[in-house]
C-alpha cells in the first residue's frame, strides 16, 4: 500500500515501470512473511485508507488492477503450489477490500458531514432563524439529507460482492452528493471547522437507538413545539448517533422541515426493497444454470453454509442431463472437500458466497460438469509433488547405513511408519530429508511431501496446531481437528503416494502428561487411516517403541482393523573421517586434514557442530586456530555469534536432563568429563565412587540413557556421549547453581577428575609395555584411549580446575606425559598446549623440563612450528642440564632428540647431528635402567644415522652406516621377542639409505621390503611409515632403471601420505619431487619423443606449492625445489617461465 500510495501521487503514465521496479521486492516480501502476517496486513487495509483523499484512493484502485496482475503472475511462477495460489487469492481479497472500503469510507464521510450540519442547525437554531433566506436554505438541506441518507444506507448494507460490482457507480454518486453538500454548507454559512464523529456501520441498529431515545422524550411534534424537550433530546446524546436514517428524524426537529412526509421511512424501505430485488446476489452469477439454482435455493442470501449448499447442490439444478453425473462426481466426501477447496477465496471456511461461485464459474456458456471436473484436476495438479520438507545440504557425507535402512523401509509397500532415533544434531532430519528428496526426484512420491515440526509442544492443543501449520500453507480460521481432517481428506482425494516427515517427536513425550503422548499416537493413527497411500517418517531423540505399542499402529480403513508395522532406525555415531570431510568441504583448501582432525577431536564428530564451526571459519568470524583452541562448543559458538542456532538444541537437552531421575542425571553429568568412548570398567573405576550404586544398576542406567539418546552404544559395546550432550553437561558442571540443583558438589567433580587422570596414567603405562612386546595391539588400544588422554590434557588449561588438579595430582600427569612420544597417536597441538600449560603450573623443576621435552617432540611439519618446538626443546635442556637426577637425564635425552629432529627438518644438519650426539651422551649413564631409557637410546642412535644420510657426503655415509648398524644391534637385543617391531623396521630403513649410497641397490631393496613387511604387520599397510619403505624402495628401483616399478611404488607412497597427512604435508611434497625426478630421468633415458618432462613439471610445481605454504618461500627445501624446476624449464626451452620463477623465489 505504501508503494502504491507513492505511485498515486505521480504521473499515472509511469505506473507500469514503477510496478516492474517493485515487483521483485514484493516477491521477496511475500516469501519472507509467514501467512499469518500477510492475513493481518490484509485486515489492516481499511484502517490504512482512512487518511487518504478521494483522488488518491481512486488512483489506488486503478493501480491495484495492474499491480495485482503482475504480483499474481510472479506468485504463480516463482512460488510452488499451493503457495502461488494462496498469494493470488490473498491479492484478490485485498483488491476487494480496498474497493469496498473506499465506498464505505466515502459514505461514512458523507454521513458525518450531514450529521454535523444537523447538529449545527439544532445548536444554532435562533441565529439561523434570523437569516432571511433560512427557509429556502433549509429546504435545500432537507433534499440533500434525504438523498444522502438513502444512498448511504443502501451502500452500507451492501455485501462485499455488491460493493465491488457497483464501485464505479457508487463513486460517481458520492462525488455528486459531496458537491451538493458543499453548496448547502455555503448557504448555511457553516464554518469549515467540524467536530469529528464516528459512524457505525450497523445503520438499522443506530436508527432504532435514536427512535427509542426520541420516544422516551415525546412525539416529534411535541419535541419540535417544546424547546425544553428539544434541548433534552440534544443533551441526551442521541444526536451523537451518526446513522443516516437518524438524519430524517433529526430533520423533523427543525421548524423549517415540519412538512417532511410522515411516511418517509416506509417510502425509503420500499425503495430499498426494490433496489435489493434488482441487485440480489444471484443476479451477479453469470452462469445461467447456477444463477437459477441460487435464486431458487437461497433467494436473496449472499452466503450460505457449505452443508446447506450441498443439501441442494447438485440435486436442485434444473438441467437433468448432467445432474446424475454431477451427483456421482461429488458423491464422496473427498470430492466435496476438493470442490470446497477450489471454490473458496475469501477465507470464510464455513460458507460459500455467490461471489465465490461466480469466480469459480466465470464463463457464462461453460458446461458446469466439465468445469467441476476441471477444478478437480486443477486441485490434483496443485498438490502433485508439493514439497515442504527443508532442503538438505548439497554436500552429503556419511550416514550411508541410515539412508539405506530408511530407503528399504519406505520402498516396502507393507511398511508405512518409520522412526529415526538419534541424539541432538546428529542429522536425523537431514537423513530423512535426503531420502524424501531423492524419492521425489525419482517420481516415487507424486503426491508430494509435508514437513511437520513438533519442537517445543507441551500439550495436545499445541501438537494439533503444529500439525495444521505443517499440512496447510495458510491455516484458515477453523478448529485444528477440523482443519487436519479436511487436509487429510484432500490428500486422500489425490489418490497418490505422499510422505509426512514429523520431527522432534521427543518433545511430545516429555513429562508426566500422558495426554500429549497419546495425542501423537492418535494423530498418526488418524493420518494413516485417512490417507491410504501415506507413509510417515518420525524423528526422535528417544525410542518410540513404548509409545507405539504392539509393534505398530492399529487402524481401520473400513475393511476391519489392521496393524501398520513400526520400524525403527538408530543413528550410528558419525565417523571422524566423515566429520573431517564435512569441515574440509565447507572451509575449502584453507583447512588441512590435520587441522580438521584436531577440530573433530576437540568437539566430537557431531555433524551439526561441524557445520556450525565450519561456517564460522568460512565467514571469517573465527580462524582455524580459534577453533582448535576451544574445546567446548558453547564457548566457541557464543564467541562466534551462533548461540541462537545452538540455543534450541541446548534447551532441548536441558529439558531432557530435568526429566531424568536424580542418580541417572548425576551419572550422565559426570560421564561428560570423559573424552571419548568408555566401557563399564572405566565407569565403575571413575564415576562409581560418586554415584553410589551397584554395577547391575549402572548397566541399567546406561541402557535407559541410551534409550533416551543421551548416550550411544558402539558396536564394540563401549559407550559415548553425543558431543552436544557432553558439552552442555560440562557447562552445567562449571555452574555452582546447577551443581546445587542437581545434587552435586565441586568436590565430587574434582574427585572424578583425579580418578580419571589416575586411570589414564595407568592405561598409558600399560600400553607402553604392550608397545614393546606387541606393537600392533598397542596401536589399537592407544587409538581407542587417545581421546581420554587428550581430555586430561585439556583439563589442565581450565583456569579453575587446572591449577587445583596439577597441585594434587602432578605426579600422575608426569607419569602419563613421559610415555606419550613413543606412540605418535595423539593430536600434536593438544599435547603441546597441555604440556606447555603444565610446565607453567609445575614451576622450576625437573617435571617442567619433562613437560617441555614432550611438547617439543610433538612438532608440526611447518616452518612456524619448527621454531616454536625448538624453543621448547631449548627450555627443557636449560631446565635439566644441571641435574644429576636419573629422570632428569632421561628427559634431557628426550629434549636433545626433539632438538635434533626439528633442526633436521630445518636443514641445519650439523647442529642436528650434535644434538643427537648430546642426547646419547646424556642417556648413556642410565641406558640400562629401564625400558624407556633403552628405547630412548635406540631412537637417538637411529635418528643420528638417518640425519647423517641427509648430509650426502661419503664420510657422513660411512659414519651413518656404523650408527645404523649399532641401532639395529641395540633394537634386536631389546625387542628380540617381537621381530616385526616398527622401531627395528626404522633401523633397517636407515641402513638401507647407506647401502643405496654405496650403490648396493639390490641389498637396499631387500632391507626396504623387510621393513615394509614389518610395518604392515605391526602398523597396517596404510600407515605413513609404510609409505617410507615404499618410497625408499622406489629410489633404488629407479637407480636400477626399473622405471615402471619405481613409478608404481612412488604413487602408492603418495596415495598413503595424502590420505593420512593431507595434501599440504611436506612429506607429500617430497614424494611429488621424487616423482618429478623420475620423469626427468625417464625422458632422458627412454626416448626423445616422450613428453615426460610435463609430468615432471606438474609434480615439481605441486611440491613447490606445498613447500611454499608450509616452509615459506625462503626455506632451504623450498629454494632447492624452485631451482630444480627452473633447470627443468630451461632444459625444455621454457625460458620465460623459468625467468618468472627465478624472480619470484630469488634463485638463479
Amino acid at each position: 500500500l505504501t508503494q502504491m500510495k507513492d505511485m498515486a501521487s505521480t504521473n499515472m503514465d509511469d505506473i507500469p515501470e514503477r510496478v516492474a521496479e517493485y515487483g521483485s521486492k514484493a516477491l521477496e516480501t511475500i516469501q519472507s512473511l509467514d501467512f499469518g502476517t500477510i492475513a493481518a496486513n490484509l485486515s489492516a487495509i481499511p484502517e490504512a485508507l482512512v487518511d487518504w483523499d478521494a483522488s488518491t484512493a481512486e488512483q489506488l484502485v486503478g493501480i491495484f488492477d495492474f499491480a495485482g496482475d503482475v504480483l499474481q503472475t510472479i506468485a504463480h511462477v516463482a512460488i510452488p503450489p499451493p503457495g502461488g495460489q494462496v498469494i493470488a487469492a490473498a491479492l484478490a481479497i485485498a483488491h476487494m477490500i480496498i474497493k469496498a472500503s473506499m465506498n464505505t469510507k466515502a459514505c461514512i464521510d458523507l454521513a458525518k458531514g450531514t450529521t454535523a450540519l444537523v447538529k449545527h442547525i439544532v445548536e444554532n437554531e435562533k441565529q439561523l432563524k434570523s437569516k432571511p433566506s433560512i427557509e429556502e436554505d433549509l429546504k435545500a438541506f432537507q433534499a440533500v439529507v434525504e438523498r444522502v441518507q438513502d444512498f448511504v444506507k443502501d451502500v452500507l448494507e451492501q455485501g462485499w460482492a455488491m460493493k465491488l460490482l457497483t464501485w464505479r457507480k457508487t463513486q460517481l454518486t458520492i462525488d455528486t452528493c459531496k458537491k451538493d453538500l458543499e453548496e448547502v454548507k455555503g448557504m448555511l454559512t457553516f464554518g469549515t471547522q467540524m467536530a469529528a464523529f464516528s459512524i457505525l456501520v450497523n445503520i438499522e441498529q443506530e436508527a432504532k437507538d435514536f427512535e427509542e431515545a426520541a420516544r422516551r422524550i415525546g412525539s416529534p411534534e411535541e419535541i419540535v413545539n417544546d424547546p425544553k424537550k428539544l434541548q433534552q433530546l440534544v443533551d441526551s446524546g442521541a444526536l451523537r448517533s451518526k446513522d443516516a436514517i437518524g438524519l430524517k428524524l433529526q430533520g423533523k426537529t427543525l421548524e423549517a422541515i415540519l412538512d417532511l412526509k410522515k411516511n418517509l421511512k416506509e417510502d425509503v424501505k420500499q425503495a430499498q426493497r426494490e433496489v435489493a430485488q434488482e441487485s440480489w446476489p444471484h443476479n451477479h452469477i453469470k452462469n445461467p444454470l447456477l444463477q437459477s439454482f441460487w435464486k431458487k435455493s437461497f433467494k436473496n442470501r449472499e452466503a450460505v453454509p457449505w452443508q446447506e449448499f450441498f443439501a441442494f447442490f447438485p440435486q436442485a439444478l434444473d438441467e437433468d442431463s448432467i445432474k446424475v453425473e454431477l451427483i456421482q462426481e461429488l458423491s464422496a466426501d473427498g470430492d466435496k472437500a476438493v470442490f470446497k477447496s477450489m471454490v473458496e477465496s475469501d477465507g470464510a471456511e464455513a460458507e460459500i458466497t455467490a461471489f465465490e461461485l461466480n469466480l469459480a464459474f466465470p464463463d457464462q456458456e461453460a458446461n458446469v460438469l466439465d468445469r467441476i471436473r476441471a477444478l478437480k484436476e486443477d486441485f490434483k495438479s496443485q498438490r502433485v509433488k508439493a514439497n515442504t520438507i527443508p532442503l538438505v545440504p548439497t554436500y552429503f557425507k556419511g550416514r550411508a547405513t541410515e539412508v539405506a535402512a530408511l530407503q528399504e523401509i519406505l520402498r516396502d509397500p507393507t511398511q508405512r511408519l518409520a522412526v529415526l532415533v538419534g541424539g541432538p544434531g546428529e542429522g536425523k532430519q537431514t537423513v530423512a530429508g535426503k531420502v524424501a528428496h531423492e524419492m521425489l526426484a525419482q517420481d516415487e512420491l507424486p503426491g508430494g511431501a509435508r514437513y511437520i515440526n513438533l519442537a517445543d509442544v507441551t500439550n495436545e492443543g499445541e501438537l494439533k496446531t503444529k500439525i495444521v501449520q505443517g499440512l496447510i500453507k495458510v491455516p484458515k480460521q477453523m478448529e485444528a481437528s477440523e482443519a487436519i481432517s479436511k487436509e487429510l481428506q484432500l490428500l486422500a482425494a489425490t489418490n497418490q503416494p505422499v510422505l509426512f516427515l514429523i520431527t522432534h517427536c521427543e518433545d511430545a513425550l516429555k513429562g508426566e502428561n500422558k495426554s500429549t503422548r497419546e495425542e501423537l499416537v492418535k494423530q498418526v493413527q488418524r493420518m494413516l487411516e485417512a490417507v491410504p497411500q501415506l507413509t510417515i517418517i518420525l524423528t526422535s531423540r528417544v525410542t518410540l517403541a513404548s509409545t507405539f505399542k504392539d509393534g505398530g499402529v492399529v487402524i481401520d480403513t473400513g475393511k476391519g482393523p489392521t496393524t501398520v508395522p513400526y520400524k525403527e532406525v538408530a543413528m550410528e555415531l558419525f565417523l571422524n573421517e566423515d566429520a573431517e570431510a564435512v569441515l574440509m568441504h565447507i572451509i575449502g583448501s584453507g583447512l588441512s586434514r590435520g587441522d580438521a582432525s584436531h577440530i573433530v577431536q576437540n568437539f566430537g564428530s557431531n555433524p551439526l557442530l561441524m557445520v556450525m564451526v565450519a561456517k564460522l571459519i568460512q565467514d571469517k568470524t573465527i580462524t582455524v586456530a580459534d577453533a582448535m583452541e576451544h574445546s567446548a562448543a558453547n564457548d566457541l559458538l557464543e564467541d562466534g555469534g551462533l548461540m541462537e542456532e545452538y540455543k534450541a538444541v541446548k534447551t532441548s537437552v536441558l529439558k531432557s536432563l530435568d526429566l531424568l531421575e536424580d542418580e541417572k542425571r548425576k551419572l550422565l553429568l559426570l560421564l561428560s568429563l570423559y573424552g571419548g568412548a568408555f566401557e563399564m570398567e572405566l565407569v565403575t573405576a571413575v564415576v562409581g565412587s560418586v554415584v553410589k550404586t551397584t554395577p547391575v544398576k549402572l548397566k541399567l542406567a546406561l541402557k535407559d540413557l541410551g534409550d533416551k539418546s543421551l548416550i550411544k552404544t558402539n558396536a564394540d559395546g563401549t559407550f559415548v556421549l553425543p558431543a552436544m550432550v557432553r558439552d552442555i553437561a560440562r557447562l552445567l558442571l562449571k555452574d555452582a547453581k546447577a551443581l546445587d540443583k542437581y545434587g552435586l558438589s565441586s568436590d565430587q567433580v574434582m574427585t572424578v577428575h583425579k580418578k580419571y587422570l589416575d586411570e589414564q596414567a595407568k592405561r598409558v603405562a600399560k600400553q607402553f609395555r604392550q608397545y614393546l612386546s606387541s606393537p600392533s595391539g598397542s596401536y589399537t588400544a592407544t587409538f581407542q584411549q587417545r581421546e581420554h588422554v587428550q581430555q586430561v590434557l585439556r583439563i589442565v588449561s581450565d583456569s579453575e580446575l587446572g591449577p587445583e588438579l596439577v597441585e594434587s595430582s602432578g605426579a600422575a600427569f608426569i607419569k602419563l606425559l613421559r610415555l606419550l612420544p613413543y606412540i605418535q597417536a595423539y593430536d600434536k597441538m593438544t599435547v603441546q598446549v597441555g604440556c606447555n600449560k603444565l610446565a607453567e603450573l609445575m614451576g622450576e623443576s625437573v617435571d617442567k623440563g619433562c613437560c617441555k621435552a614432550v611438547a617439543a617432540l610433538f612438532y608440526e611439519l611447518n616452518q612456524t612450528a619448527y621454531k616454536a618446538s625448538l624453543e621448547m626443546a631449548e627450555e627443557a635442556i636449560d631446565a635439566l642440564s644441571d641435574s644429576d637426577d636419573g629422570k632428569a637425564k632421561l628427559y634431557l635425552a628426550m629434549a636433545y632428540r626433539a632438538k635434533g629432529l626439528v633442526l633436521r627438518e630445518m636443514f641445519d644438519l650439523d647442529k642436528s647431528i650434535k644434538a643427537f650426539k648430546d642426547g646419547l651422551k646424556a642417556i648413556k649413564p642410565i641406558a640400562e635402567e629401564g625400558d624407556q631409557e633403552q628405547l630412548e637410546r635406540i631412537l637417538l642412535q637411529a635418528e643420528l644415522a638417518g640425519t647423517l644420510d641427509w648430509v650426502g657426503k661419503p664420510e657422513a655415509y660411512e659414519e651413518g652406516e656404523v650408527a645404523a648398524r649399532e641401532a639395529i644391534k641395540l633394537a634386536e637385543a631389546m625387542l628380540e621377542k617381537e621381530s616385526n617391531h616398527p622401531i627395528l623396521a626404522m633401523c633397517y630403513t636407515y641402513l638401507g639409505y647407506f647401502l643405496k649410497a654405496k650403490g648396493e641397490h639390490e641389498e637396499a631393496i631387500k632391507l626396504h621390503i623387510k621393513a615394509y613387511e614389518m610395518r604392515c604387520s605391526s602398523l597396517t599397510k596404510t600407515h605413513p611409515e609404510t609409505a617410507i619403505s615404499l618410497q625408499q624402495r622406489a629410489i633404488s628401483e629407479q637407480a636400477l632403471k626399473r622405471y615402471a616399478e619405481a613409478e608404481e611404488l612412488y604413487k602408492q607412497s603418495l596415495d598413503i601420505r595424502i590420505k593420512c597427512l593431507g595434501v599440504y604435508s611436506p612429506l607429500v611434497a617430497n614424494t611429488y619431487e621424487q616423482l618429478a625426478n623420475l620423469y626427468k630421468e625417464m625422458k632422458q633415458e627412454v626416448a626423445a619423443e616422450m613428453d615426460e618432462w610435463r609430468s615432471a613439471e606438474r609434480n615439481l610445481r605441486k611440491a613447490l606449492s606445498i613447500r611454499s605454504a608450509t616452509l615459506s618461500k625462503t626455506g632451504k627445501k623450498t629454494i632447492a625445489t624452485a631451482k630444480s624446476l627452473v633447470v627443468l624449464l630451461r632444459d625444455n626451452g621454457m625460458d620465460d617461465r623459468a625467468s618468472e620463477l627465478e624472480k619470484e623465489f630469488n634463485v638463479s
